[in-house]
């Protein structure tokens, strides 16, 4: 039973559930690895890209020929050198490949990091607002810096004299994050409809299974499924009858401890029905779901056996076979069928009894006195029942005694004698004998 206050869903629903979510976190999950992936994939072209420019610029011959104009004395600005640098050749080459690459700027700076080239007038003369201790020491750089033109990604390539290693300034491309971000968003534009479509076929997939899920659990709740397995286990276990199922495949699915007595087998769950030692007849009965109790011998012990089959909403769920014994039942039915035969000898000894005393009446009324007394000794020389069928005391079975007593007294009465063969000796209890009696009735 559910608690108040808890939604119990069924077991299905959970795991479409479960499924929905596992497969929303995945594709989460890989879009924020993807986006990842495509933000440094971008990132480094976006540097190789402005890389590549700093080093066409910086092996320019005009970069090469004019960037030492300026290191003899230290530069201050002025008016005048402003309209020097803005006019210059530098400045010339670094505008017209802002042009024609598109990029955010094209910086060239001095060996004492004093700009020679900017893309903004009043920024020429001035020092560079980031550090260029890398690219002065004759090292390539790209980051992703915050200057005077905004957040950027930049490459620094060092400016060599030709023939030497002698560092004589810097050329600074820097690409536009814009740039960079618009793309990125384009490229996670393209890939939303890509994660839509794969959450479609994931839900559509958990459904699927969901709908399969119901089949196999017959729709039933866990907490309804748990208290099932509980109440199956305490009253298949707790009962006195043998229980044994299998699935519609013939595979053993449930067997009780009563069944693994009566039918002597072992608790061989997932085993085929037919390898476990069942006895032909036990088998028959499974095998035909026969549910009218049919009797079978076990070892030493007489069992009843039944079988049905078990469906649920037209489906085919298996077969249960129930086994009871009836070892003790049968004894007492063999007591009580000796009963009733001793029963019917001793009517037949007193009719046949009744009879001789009528004829003795009638010898003696009539005078016949001497004829009497020798019908009262042939009387006293027959002794009991049992005795008037010569050779019975070969046979030490009480009950198939008693059987061939009634049987002698009631061949006595219809004229017949009964004897048994000098040979004849059994020494325990005949089951042929108990069933010839039941036929012969």
């Amino acid at each position: 039973m559910a608690y108040r206050g808890r939604i119990d869903l069924r077991l299905a629903s959970r795991v479409l559930l479960l499924q929905l979510v596992l497969v929303t976190l995945t594709l989460v999950v890989a879009f924020g690895l993807f986006a990842q992936f495509n933000r440094h994939r971008l990132d480094l072209q976006y540097g190789v890209h402005a890389l590549d420019i700093a080093r066409v610029v910086a092996s320019s011959p005009t970069v090469l020929t004019n960037i030492s104009r300026y290191d003899q004395n230290p530069l201050t600005p002025s008016p005048a050198l402003v309209d020097e640098l803005a006019a210059g050749p530098l400045q010339s080459v670094a505008s017209r490949v802002e042009q024609r690459t598109h990029v955010l700027f094209v910086v060239i700076a001095n060996i004492q990091g004093i700009r020679l080239a900017h893309p903004h007038r009043d920024k020429l003369g001035r020092r560079v607002s980031t550090d260029p201790a890398e690219a002065l020491a004759g090292h390539e750089q790209v980051i992703h810096q915050s200057g005077s033109l905004g957040r950027s990604i930049v490459a620094k390539v060092p400016v060599v004299e030709p023939g030497s290693n002698r560092v004589l300034g810097m050329v600074s491309v820097g690409i536009s994050t814009k740039a960079f971000d618009e793309q990125f968003s384009k490229n996670l534009r393209v890939l939303a409809p890509l994660g839509g479509a794969a959450l479609l076929i994931g839900v559509a997939g958990s459904v699927a299974l969901a709908r399969r899920w119901r089949g196999l659990t017959l729709g039933l709740r866990p907490a309804e499924m748990a208290e099932l397995v509980r109440t199956q286990a305490a009253v298949l276990h707790g009962i006195g009858e043998g229980v044994l199922a299998a699935d519609e495949t013939g595979g053993i699915t449930f067997v009780n401890d009563e069944a693994c007595r009566l039918l002597e087998i072992g608790n061989d769950a997932g085993r085929r029905i037919d390898q476990i030692g069942l006895t032909p007849r036990v088998l028959d009965v499974f095998t035909a779901a026969e549910a009218a109790p049919t009797l079978a011998t076990v070892g030493q012990r007489i069992v009843v056996v039944s079988a049905r089959k078990v469906s649920r909403d037209g489906r085919e769920l298996g077969t249960v076979l129930v086994v009871r014994d009836r070892t003790d039942v049968e004894s007492l039915t063999r007591q009580l069928d000796a009963v009733q035969v001793m029963s019917t000898a001793l009517r037949a000894q007193r009719h046949e009894f009744a009879n001789r005393l009528h004829l003795l009446t009638g010898l003696l009324h009539t005078g016949h006195v001497e004829e009497g007394l020798q019908y009262l000794e042939e009387l006293l020389g027959s002794g009991p029942l049992a005795s008037a069928v010569p050779g019975i005391d070969a046979i030490r079975d009480t009950h198939l005694q008693a059987f061939l007593a009634a049987k002698a007294a009631a061949a006595r009465e219809a004229g017949v004698t009964l004897r048994i063969g000098e040979s004849t000796w059994i020494s325990r209890p005949a089951r042929v004998a108990r069933r010839r009696h039941h036929r012969g009735g």
